[in-house]
């Protein structure tokens, strides 16, 4: 339910041209209605800039024209591609199914060059 709480308000605020968000600097009252109607709390200013706010999850907004997602949990993270590893240990691997699957860090073994024995060299002419 949460991701697609995320999702629609990602969607919605994609389909929005920045002619359409500029002209939202006033406070931005589709944008509200939208945010509310997701369940969100709105956040706005007069200068332009504006969040959606949900308890337990997170934050989406714009700040001087420059939109990101702000997450507070893990779960929020995960559901928007932002996961973390838990440990040291292990890393994400983008790009590869499933996606964000985290893979221990192997370490890499030292390698030893043995001196050639007399028997593998190669006599030159």
């Amino acid at each position: 339910m949460s991701k697609c709480v995320i999702l629609l308000i990602l969607l919605t605020s994609w389909t929005f041209a920045t002619s359409t968000l500029a002209r939202q600097a006033g406070g931005g009252e589709d944008l509200k209605g939208v945010c509310e109607l997701a369940g969100g709390r709105w956040v706005g200013s007069e200068s332009g800039n504006w969040a959606c706010c949900w308890d337990n999850w997170g934050c989406y907004g714009c700040v001087d024209s420059v939109c990101k997602m702000k997450c507070d949990t893990q779960r929020c993270r995960k559901a928007n591609g932002m996961a973390r590893p838990d440990s040291n240990n292990e890393v994400i691997i983008k790009g590869l199914a499933p996606a964000n699957s985290k893979a221990p860090i192997v370490p890499k073994k030292k390698v030893i060059i043995k001196n050639p024995s007399p028997k593998t060299l190669q006599k030159t002419q």
